[in-house]
């Protein structure tokens, strides 16, 4: 769905493959100059991509056949696509001990967990990495200044073992066991994502000095919860808007954001038809369809790859402290969960349901429902741009271990 760069070289490869003699589509325009005016870090870390490629009306790749195949791999092999292309959907992050590998859930094998581990891949992944120094030649991360909370900064060290343990609540094999008072045997019990987010939260709390005050609860002269719905409303637009094929918004809205926190309106609403908007208090209200165990171990797949490719907190996400980004992370799970309960509201309303008395239990939740969701989240991840107001804005916001508790209840 989103414009893929397109080196100079990638460019020369490509069009040598379309020449009007030896193929039929080299009429068509597959590429256009990107958009350089900005000076952001994310566009700086493009700076070697002059071009990107076209999107068919529906969000597709132009070179994506009828029978969803890439002309380019089919035709002349896998080194004709474009070097993102060839680089997906792996992702490689430096920090101090070493490149981290992970997996864009964009890919519909990481969606469906299927193909091999990448432990199994080790040497396919040495050629990626090659090819990733190649592309990003001067991209350079600075752990130096990361934080467990604002003002506490963190030794890399010290983040590694914080990390080892967050990772063992995500890791689906590392289900605690929970003993039955009626035997002597000890069962297995797979957390929910939300008991792990939770358990996560309380984890990295435990580590904050009790006069630490995380929670900020008078920082707005407004109620606290009325600020959660605030935060969840913008951020339910900007990474799974209704429209996911409207027109791309890469940067947050800041200003409007900051007026709304601030000064929030009097029922934070969501529209479900240009005349019709329901309050998203409401909305949250519905308890949640019932996930099988698929659907749930992909939300934490997500988590877990985010974390261990380091890509929620410092200079991984927004520079955020390890708490805020957690919670952040935790964050995007909640909005997957409440964007499903819209739906539920969304498709009654279609039906003629009245909005006032649509069932306020919803029936279970497929695991494509759930599956599509994440593919849009990772999507947007991939092009996100907090400006530095935004990020300081979350970064006290989401520190707060009850609002975190309070907007993961909103997605119960």
């Amino acid at each position: 769905m989103w414009p893929v760069p397109v080196t100079q070289t990638d460019f020369e490869r490509i069009t040598s493959h379309l020449e009007p003699a030896t193929n039929e589509l080299a009429s068509v325009n597959y590429f256009k100059e990107r958009d350089s005016a900005s000076s952001s870090a994310a566009a700086d870390k493009l700076n070697q991509f002059p071009y990107i490629l076209e999107k068919q009306l529906d969000g597709r790749c132009t070179f994506l056949t009828d029978e969803l195949r890439c002309h380019l791999h089919e035709n002349f092999g896998e080194t004709a696509k474009p070097s993102m292309c060839q680089l997906f959907p792996y992702t490689f992050t430096e920090a101090p001990d070493g490149f981290y590998a992970g997996l864009s859930f964009a890919a519909s094998g990481v969606l469906f967990n299927s193909g091999r581990s990448l432990e199994q891949q080790r040497d396919f992944l040495k050629t990626r990495l090659a090819l990733f120094k190649k592309l990003f030649p001067n991209l350079k991360l600075d752990w130096s200044t990361i934080q467990l909370y604002d003002g506490k900064p963190l030794k890399w060290v010290d983040y590694l073992l914080t990390e080892k343990s967050l990772l063992k609540i995500f890791c689906p094999q590392a289900a605690p066991p929970t003993k039955n008072d009626d035997t002597t045997d000890n069962t297995e019990v797979k957390l929910t994502i939300n008991k792990q987010l939770l358990m996560a939260s309380a984890l990295l709390t435990e580590l904050v000095p009790k006069e630490v005050d995380l929670d900020h609860e008078t920082l707005l002269d407004v109620l606290p919860a009325q600020t959660d719905l605030v935060i969840v409303r913008h951020l339910l637009d900007f990474f799974l808007p209704a429209d996911s094929y409207a027109a791309r918004r890469d940067a947050f809205g800041a200003h409007v954001f900051k007026q709304h926190l601030t000064q929030p309106p009097d029922i934070v609403q969501m529209l479900i038809s240009n005349e019709t908007s329901v309050p998203l208090a409401q909305i949250c209200r519905l308890k949640l369809g019932h996930l099988d165990d698929s659907a749930d171990e992909l939300l934490s797949r997500f988590v877990y790859c985010r974390i261990f490719s380091k890509l929620y907190f410092g200079p991984g996400f927004a520079h955020l402290s390890v708490i805020s980004g957690l919670h952040h992370l935790g964050l995007l799970i909640a909005l997957v969960r409440i964007r499903l309960k819209f739906l539920h509201f969304y498709n009654s309303y279609k039906v003629g349901l009245n909005v006032n008395i649509i069932e306020m239990t919803m029936p279970p939740v497929s695991f494509i429902e759930v599956a599509e969701l994440i593919r849009g989240l990772e999507r947007r991840l991939s092009s996100l741009q907090y400006s530095k107001e935004v990020a300081v804005s979350l970064q006290v916001l989401l520190e707060s271990p009850l609002r975190f508790e309070r907007i993961m209840a909103l997605s119960e």
